[in-house]
């Protein structure tokens, strides 16, 4: 992960010469591409940091006007997004689901009991706010 830290220090770095770091940049973004279509390519698999780095340096990198290939891009920017729906659908809890759960033969002394109420009306609703924090 050497040269994804790379890319994002040198994007920030202020010290350092321009042309430094636009060349660290620049050879640091193909190793992200080739991992994270890897990680595409043999999981199919959106993931928490493979393609969201490849993602999030290469389009900083275009922000600063580093030469990028924005048909690449605009390609994984649209899979990410298709998978990232299709992966909200694959793991939603239902009624069925929960009722799968409840009935699962269960080893421990403690059975399973299904949420309370309170948990289930909850899921849908903002998070609750910390004491004092009147938003």
């Amino acid at each position: 992960m050497m040269p994804l830290t790379s890319v994002f220090l040198a994007l920030v770095a202020v010290a350092q010469d321009d042309a430094q770091v636009r060349k660290a940049v620049e050879r640091s973004l193909p190793y992200l591409e080739k991992e994270g279509l890897a990680w595409i390519q043999k999981r199919d698999c959106l993931s928490c940091h493979q393609v969201p780095f490849m993602l999030w340096a290469h389009q900083e990198a275009q922000n600063k006007g580093i030469a990028v290939d924005l048909k690449k891009l605009a390609d994984w920017n649209d899979w990410s997004l298709k998978e990232s729906l299709k992966q909200r659908v694959r793991v939603k809890l239902t009624e069925q689901g929960l009722q799968a759960l409840v009935t699962l033969p269960n080893t421990d002394p403690q059975p399973i009991r299904p949420p309370s109420p309170e948990f289930v009306k909850d899921r849908d609703e903002s998070p609750p706010r910390p004491p004092g924090d009147a938003g």
